[in-house]
C-alpha cells in the first residue's frame, strides 16, 4: 500500500523514486530490487521511502497508477468517443512503458496493472452506462480491465511482436462485452 499526501516535497520524492525504479529495472527483476536499491538510485532516503511505501511492489503500484493516469491525461484532453478509442490508446501508450509491465509479469502482480485499469475506468462510465445497468457495469469494466491485462502480458512474454493495432484487433475478435 502506498500513502502519498498531496504534498509537494512527497510527490517530488515519489517521483524521483519512480524514476530509480524504472533505472533499477533496466538491469535487474523486481524481486532483486531492495529498498536500499532504490533510495541509492534516486538520492531519496530509506526513512522517506517508508513514509510513502511498505515494499518496492508498493512502489511499483504507485507506478502503475501513475502510469495509467498519465495515458489518459495526454490523450491531449479529448473526451473518449467510444470505449474502443480509450483501449487502442491505452495498448499504444503501454508499448512505450514495456519496463513497468516486464516488472508486474516478473513478479506475478498483474493484479497491479489490472487494478491501476480498474481504477481509472470511470471515464468510461457515460459511455458504457446506455447499454449496461449500474450492477452490469462493474462486472464490464472489471471483465475489460482483465483482457486488456491479459492480453498485455501474453504480448510482453511473446517478445512483443504485434503492434498495438493489432493487439486492438484481437481485443476487438475475443471481447464478449461488445454489443453490435
Amino acid at each position: 500500500m502506498y500513502r502519498i499526501k498531496n504534498d509537494k516535497r512527497q510527490i517530488e520524492s515519489a517521483l524521483r523514486l519512480m524514476k530509480g525504479l524504472t533505472e533499477c529495472l533496466q538491469d535487474r527483476k523486481m524481486s532483486e530490487i531492495s529498498v536500499s536499491d532504490l533510495c541509492a538510485v534516486s538520492g531519496v532516503s530509506r526513512s522517506t521511502f517508508y513514509r510513502m511505501f511498505d515494499t518496492p511492489v508498493d512502489l511499483l503500484e504507485y507506478t502503475s497508477d501513475n502510469c495509467v493516469a498519465k495515458a489518459i491525461e495526454d490523450y491531449s484532453g479529448e473526451v473518449f468517443k467510444t470505449e474502443d478509442d480509450f483501449v487502442l490508446y491505452s495498448l499504444m501508450y503501454w508499448k512505450n512503458h514495456t519496463d513497468i509491465l516486464e516488472a508486474m509479469i516478473n513478479c506475478c502482480r498483474l493484479d497491479i496493472i489490472q487494478k491501476s485499469f480498474e481504477i481509472h475506468s470511470e471515464m468510461l462510465q457515460p459511455l458504457l452506462e446506455s447499454r449496461f445497468t449500474e450492477e452490469e457495469l462493474e462486472y464490464v469494466k472489471a471483465g475489460a480491465a482483465g483482457l486488456i491485462t491479459s492480453i498485455i502480458a501474453l504480448w510482453i512474454k511473446r517478445g512483443r511482436k504485434e503492434s498495438p493495432v493489432q493487439l486492438f484487433e484481437l481485443y476487438n475478435k475475443i471481447n464478449l462485452f461488445r454489443i453490435h
